[in-house]
């Protein structure tokens, strides 16, 4: 038994999954689920020493674009509408986003009018940033570290990175103390209330077994920022970008492992009848897969 990496308390063995999405390992990973129900954050314990080797090469978010053409052309759609959520709020000045990849919306927000800055783990994915697309990227893999060297920001945007860090906690408590008076915090990441979850549990896809850490309530994270004094402005499950996500993971984990043509068009079906039987429960606030929240910092002036 391990406790809870945020609140301490007792967590109990909730699953044991394996890397079902990459499918190139046996190995077994143990989440557990916190017990104090104001907190049952879902994390991963033990977390493999070699944590490295589950991001290969031809890991969905490190295929490297040809060129700036190619960059602007890939996931064009969810670009725009993260943007769109953005420009809500701010419409124009300094924009950081953790965990860029290869830059797909920092670019999108560089060619929007903001002054962008991020901070990615991967050195050819900083090396196209910064040669390419002419974007200041800081290769780490410490985001808590690689904030404190930079100034203050309008926005910082997290796409479905947090889930990804060994220590979320300490970072959104220093998020804040990186945003100019009005500035926003945007965070989407795969919500462990949702339908999806309840149904699939190890086989979902969100899961990420090993890469996915730490699955964290929208609540939580909520909770967690409003004790720093940030005010929160959308807080659901329900935007085009949940929508996407949502039909993607119904037909990917459906079709996963099925190579025989036929096979596959027979699996898209049933995942097509099954999510229309099981939209209706989604559409309630916080079924689906993914949620989208934003934070803003008062303006003291």
């Amino acid at each position: 038994m391990s406790n809870c990496p945020r609140c301490d308390h007792s967590a109990r063995l909730l699953l044991q999954a394996q890397d079902y999405n990459l499918t190139r390992r046996n190995d077994v990973f143990n989440y557990y689920r916190c017990t104090n129900q104001k907190c049952g954050v879902v994390f991963l314990y033990p977390v493999p020493t070699n944590l490295g080797d589950y991001y290969p090469d031809d890991y969905d978010n490190y295929q490297r674009p040809q060129n700036v053409d190619e960059l602007a052309a890939l996931y064009s759609y969810q670009e725009d509408i993260k943007l769109k959520h953005v420009l809500r709020f701010v419409k124009s000045g300094k924009l950081l986003e953790i965990g860029s990849s290869y830059g797909g919306f920092a670019y999108r927000a560089h060619q929007a009018g903001f002054d962008v800055d991020a901070i990615e783990m991967n050195a050819d994915a900083c090396r196209f940033m910064n040669e390419v697309i002419g974007i200041n990227a800081y290769q780490s893999q410490d985001p808590i570290t690689a904030i404190g060297n930079l100034g203050q920001f309008d926005v910082i945007a997290l796409w479905h990175v947090i889930e990804h860090l060994a220590d979320p906690w300490t970072l959104l408590d220093r998020l804040p103390d990186h945003l100019a008076p009005s500035g926003i915090i945007v965070i989407a990441a795969p919500n462990p209330a949702s339908i999806q979850f309840r149904l699939f549990r190890a086989y979902w896809r969100p899961l990420e077994a090993p890469r996915h850490l730490n699955l964290i309530p929208a609540q939580v994270i909520k909770s967690h920022l409003e004790k720093r004094g940030m005010i929160p402005r959308v807080f659901d499950s329900q935007d085009e970008m949940a929508k996407l996500e949502d039909y993607t993971d119904w037909h990917k984990m459906f079709t996963r492992g099925v190579s025989n043509p036929l096979l596959r068009k027979v699996a898209r079906v049933v995942s097509g009848l099954t999510h229309i039987l099981i939209r209706p429960f989604e559409e309630q606030r916080f079924g689906r897969s993914t949620y989208t929240l934003i934070f803003q910092r008062p303006n003291t002036s």
